[in-house]
């Protein structure tokens, strides 16, 4: 059964008081001041330095270069050890993003590098421009990633809303890569825990709205600027602002309430991360929390055709939101047992429904989809929420994935990881190199299928399929949880 509500987001929203923030300068000096020095473009304020399953169904084994549809054969020292690689390999800018607050007192932060392609090498640096932080080199084999500790320094602080923070992170490779962020909180009552992939430089835009979820904890969101002098406006129910950054700065803000339908559109690419600290899980018989933060891609690269399932492992009820950035926006659903729902959308309206069997969505215009869990139970774990930017199957770009899974560090050990793909008809897919086991969990529309099954140990895996998938990961601890989409 679905339950549909739908609510329109904007500025004269009187849900509750707004908070409107002044006009915010530009700074006074450029971003090319060294980094520590007395001429930096602000400075950080209160930081201290820190630091086998069963299934019903299975695909055939094949080779990864049968029907890959990305040719790797021309990249430059793909078969070759780097040594012997011409020494001019150009390292560039790949990634400029910000992490978010998490609130704990002995809290972790990662970022995971993986190659984009199990044919290279990949070598870069983990840089902070606006921080005194030494950089961090990286090295990395074909088909291989490795993870780095961040800084605590490099961290928001829910103290430094609505202001710029010197939290930019930039990575630059010779080579293709993928970036992961990851937090999580350890000891007694630090029960949360986030991932998310880190969208490239190239796929940034200049407009985007935001989705997250608030019961609990705090809304937040940071927006960084790639290229200098950026003018960006941010127009929501309880923000309205305007300012100009420049290259690596963040503007970072939040409060308890929900950020979702809140508008930002800049005249250069930025990039937008946002979440929640601590939220409490959407089900009303469950007060457990949790923090998620999500990379929000740009309204150009929001999709049509999705396909909702429950989380693993119980296949808990979940909420989703479904955003349209267009006025005449019809939304079809079906769900598990055939039942059909419709409903149009206006321009920056937000449809918010409950669903507890797979849900297939169709769009007239694009939309960006949401899903936030409710309490789990079952095998002795606990209900905590966590956040999904749901990918658009049909829209999927890659066939070949080298992804993380992270260690949520609990206190009983009791931790296991799943993925879930969306496969089209007549694919075949392999998960480390191996044919696996694959549960069917559901289906989508055009003969696409629903496999889930489970992943060994920490670290990285790898999956290449004939025809280009899309997939979800999630790490489920007994408390905690976290979940991102591979695209």
């Amino acid at each position: 059964m679905l339950t549909l509500t739908n609510r329109l987001l904007t500025k004269g929203d009187t849900q509750t008081p707004s908070v409107t923030t002044g006009q915010t300068q530009p700074a006074t000096t450029g971003p090319s001041s060294p980094k520590g020095s007395s001429a930096e473009l602000y400075t950080s304020s209160g930081r201290i330095n820190g630091q086998s399953t069963s299934s019903n169904s299975s695909t055939e084994s094949y080779s990864p270069s049968d029907g890959v549809t990305e040719s790797t054969q021309s990249r430059r020292c793909s078969t070759l050890p780097p040594t012997l690689c011409e020494a001019s390999k150009e390292i560039t800018e790949k990634f400029i993003f910000t992490f978010l607050a998490v609130i704990c007192t002995d809290p972790t932060t990662e970022i995971f590098i993986g190659t984009k392609f199990s044919d290279v090498w990949a070598s870069g640096n983990i840089s902070f421009p606006l921080i005194d932080i030494p950089d961090i080199t990286f090295s990395l084999n074909p088909g291989s990633g490795k993870t780095f500790d961040v800084p605590l320094t490099a961290v928001p602080s829910e103290s430094e809303f609505k202001q710029k923070v010197n939290t930019s992170v930039v990575i630059t490779s010779d080579e293709e890569v993928v970036v992961y962020g990851h937090q999580r909180c350890h000891g007694s009552g630090n029960h949360r825990a986030t991932a998310f992939r880190v969208r490239r430089i190239e796929d940034l835009g200049t407009e985007y709205w935001v989705i997250t979820h608030q019961s609990k904890g705090t809304s937040q969101v940071g927006v960084v600027a790639t290229r200098n002098n950026t003018n960006i406006c941010i127009n929501g129910v309880f923000i309205h602002t305007k300012m100009t950054l420049h290259k690596y700065e963040t503007f970072y803000f939040g409060g308890s309430y929900d950020l979702t339908g809140t508008y930002i559109v800049a005249d250069k690419p930025i990039f937008v991360i946002a979440g929640n600290s601590a939220d409490k899980s959407p089900y009303p018989n469950t007060d457990y929390i949790d923090s998620f933060n999500k990379c929000l891609p740009p309204v150009k690269d929001w999709g049509k055709q999705f396909t909702l399932v429950p989380f693993p492992p119980e296949s808990q009820p979940f909420t989703a939101k479904i955003l349209s950035s267009h006025d005449n926006c019809t939304l079809e659903y079906v769900n598990g047992a055939g039942s059909h729902d419709s409903v149009s959308l206006s321009k920056g309206e937000v449809n918010v429904l409950n669903s507890s069997t797979v849900l297939n969505i169709s769009s007239s215009e694009r939309v960006l989809v949401a899903q936030f869990s409710k309490g789990r139970s079952g095998n002795s774990r606990y209900g905590n929420p966590s956040m999904l930017l749901t990918p658009p199957y049909s829209d999927a770009g890659r066939n070949e994935f080298i992804f993380p899974v992270f260690r949520l560090s609990e206190d009983n050990g009791d931790e296991t990881s799943y993925i879930t793909i969306w496969l089209p008809p007549a694919s075949k897919t392999l998960l480390d190199n191996k044919t696996v086991s694959w549960n069917e969990i559901g289906e989508g529309t055009d003969g696409y299928k629903i496999l889930q099954t489970t992943l060994s140990s920490h670290g990285f895996h790898t999956i290449h399929s004939s025809n280009n998938i899309t997939a979800v990961v999630c790490g489920v601890g007994h408390y905690k949880y976290y979940t991102y989409s591979l695209y």
